[in-house]
């Protein structure tokens, strides 16, 4: 297990050299912005809600619990979200940090084994906290007073931490009693993915525009994809972004997150120089 995961840190840190140098030119441009760094930084607020289901495995091994998340945490309770480019000519890199923190409690949204039978209600307080990192080399492949158009090919690291205390408030079959699932159960995953896709953004003016993002990925997840796109506002001194971003993960079989997303809308300001 050990090596495995050590295979993934030096995997992610050779991708990460690689994103790096590739986004460097070997030649800078005599003309124009080639031989110039430009840099953005964006700040916002993502008020994300979360969807899907968390999967557990009781302490036997044979039995499995799922918690509808969608069904408990009703909002975010806290967040820490920001990224920057680095661009020089075509080529430029991105990065992006997000911190959510989820915590709710509600009744009847845990799946039980068969065996427990029906009739059972279960309180469940459930805690998810994550931090995801996304790092990408881009390379723009269309440019011109109306529109931009940058292709990405780089990772996404994730990991989350669960933690869901179970408290039974209806009848249970009665023979099975002394094989009710444990009053806490925890989880913890992280998840490195590859991803390719797109950003960009359409003037609609001097000042007005349109921002797009997309990407999709693989790797220790089955599947992984983000899409986001809004309107924004250009001033003298930064810009102001209103969007929605939706952001999507599952794991194969009965791994912990299963069809689980978060999205809802996000404002942002942004800085160039």
């Amino acid at each position: 297990m050990q090596i495995t995961h050590r295979k993934r840190w030096l995997g992610a840190a050779a991708l990460s050299i690689a994103v790096f140098t590739s986004a460097i030119p070997a030649r800078a441009d005599a003309a124009g912005e080639a031989d110039v760094w430009q840099f953005d930084v964006r700040l916002y607020g993502w008020a994300a809600d979360i969807d899907g289901k968390l999967n557990y495995r009781l302490p036997s091994g044979q039995d499995r619990v799922t918690v509808d998340a969608g069904d408990i945490v009703d909002g975010l309770q806290g967040a820490f979200m920001g990224s920057a480019i680095a661009r020089r000519g075509d080529w430029s890199v991105l990065t992006d940090l997000v911190y959510l923190s989820f915590s709710n409690s509600a009744n009847n949204a845990v799946q039980l084994p068969p065996a427990f039978g029906p009739g059972a209600n279960i309180n469940a307080d459930l805690e998810v906290t994550g931090w995801i990192w996304s790092l990408a080399g881009g390379y723009r492949a269309y440019h011109s007073e109306r529109a931009d158009l940058n292709l990405l090919l780089g990772f996404r690291m994730s990991s989350f931490d669960t933690d869901t205390k179970l408290r039974v408030t209806g009848p249970l079959n009665q023979a099975l009693a002394p094989t009710l699932p444990p009053a806490k159960l925890s989880k913890s995953v992280t998840l490195w993915d590859g991803i390719i896709g797109a950003r960009g953004r359409v003037q609609l003016g001097n000042r007005w525009f349109l921002p797009y993002y997309l990407d999709v990925g693989t790797g220790d997840s089955s599947l992984t994809w983000q899409a986001m796109a809004g309107v924004g506002y250009g001033f003298d001194w930064g810009r102001l972004s209103l969007t929605y971003r939706h952001l999507y993960y599952d794991q194969s079989g009965d791994d912990l997150l299963d069809d689980m997303s978060f999205s809802g809308p996000e404002l942002g300001i942004g800085f160039s120089f």
